[in-house]
């Protein structure tokens, strides 16, 4: 994983993955959860976390659902704030993981730092 340290906006921080062979974050484990926020510097950070593709529903770079149907989805890690979702719906599509830790989506338009990941190679 790597952290990018200056702000650009969600799409412009996937674009910067893709140009290292990565993607935006997926924090799938607490071990996820702890390296990320450790590498966030407890700064609002992008993570892959998107609901683009369908309102409400939201899913990792992978595919992996994470909030659907208004509630996390069972069985599944989430750290989600109490305002996840809440706000304006039709405009906050994009993750952030926050200075506490918690998961907020908020309008992709906004600049922050972002992080990367991709596969480790033996």
């Amino acid at each position: 994983m790597n952290t990018v340290p200056f702000g650009v906006n969600w799409d412009d921080a996937v674009t910067g993955c893709k140009a290292i062979g990565a993607q935006l974050a997926s924090i799938e484990s607490q071990c996820d959860q702890d390296k990320v926020f450790e590498l966030s510097a407890k700064v609002s950070t992008w993570i892959g976390g998107n609901d683009k593709t369908t309102e409400g529903t939201f899913v990792w770079p992978n595919g992996n659902e994470f909030y659907k149907s208004s509630a996390a989805v069972s069985g599944v890690f989430a750290k989600l704030s109490s305002a996840f979702n809440s706000n304006a719906q039709a405009t906050q599509h994009c993750v952030t993981i926050k200075d506490s830790g918690e998961w907020d989506d908020i309008v992709c338009t906004k600049f922050q730092n972002y992080i990367c990941e991709k596969t480790a190679y033996a």
